[in-house]
């Protein structure tokens, strides 16, 4: 958990410091191994982690001071069904702050629960559900400065997976 946030929080404040006004180039990116595909508005940089109870993987790109990543997190041996619920209240209390909303979602095959997390300079939009043994993640995010609308239901919508 907390190398999700950490890793999260370090893409987010590593892109103040961007070109504005050019138009994002939506770019198709495939996983082979976990079985999905999502759009993005600048070519996404993957990276994996193993730490000590799980493995993670993060997609992510920056375009004009807005962060979009997808998180994969392994869910332990023993999880059940309220493991996703327990890993939204700790990127909840990971990130502090004041929680913007919290509601249900589906979207054909695929359940879960979107979020949005005002903490400090930051906003942040999550819409989190588990396949199979994993936790996904996609997140959107950006300093209150930054005027860049984020095209969050593009990033949403772009996500289809094969399970």
């Amino acid at each position: 958990m907390k190398l999700f946030i950490f890793s999260f929080l370090v893409a987010v404040v590593g892109t103040i410091a961007v070109n504005a006004h050019t138009q994002a180039e939506w770019q198709k990116f495939t996983s082979a191994g976990d079985k999905f595909t999502a759009s993005f508005p600048c070519k996404p940089e993957v990276e994996s982690e193993a730490g000590d109870a799980d493995n993670a993987v993060f997609i992510s790109c920056a375009f004009e001071g807005v962060v979009y990543q997808i998180s994969i997190l392994d869910m332990p041996p023993k999880a059940n069904a309220s493991i996703l619920q327990s890993f939204i209240t700790g990127v909840e209390k990971g990130f502090g702050g004041k929680i913007l909303y919290k509601r249900d979602f589906s979207a054909g095959s695929i359940s879960g629960t979107d979020f949005a997390i005002e903490s400090g300079t930051l906003v942040g939009e999550f819409r989190a559900f588990a396949i199979g043994r994993r936790i996904f993640t996609l997140n959107v995010a950006k300093e209150k400065t930054v005027a860049k609308k984020m095209e969050l239901e593009k990033f949403y919508s772009s996500f289809k997976s094969d399970r």
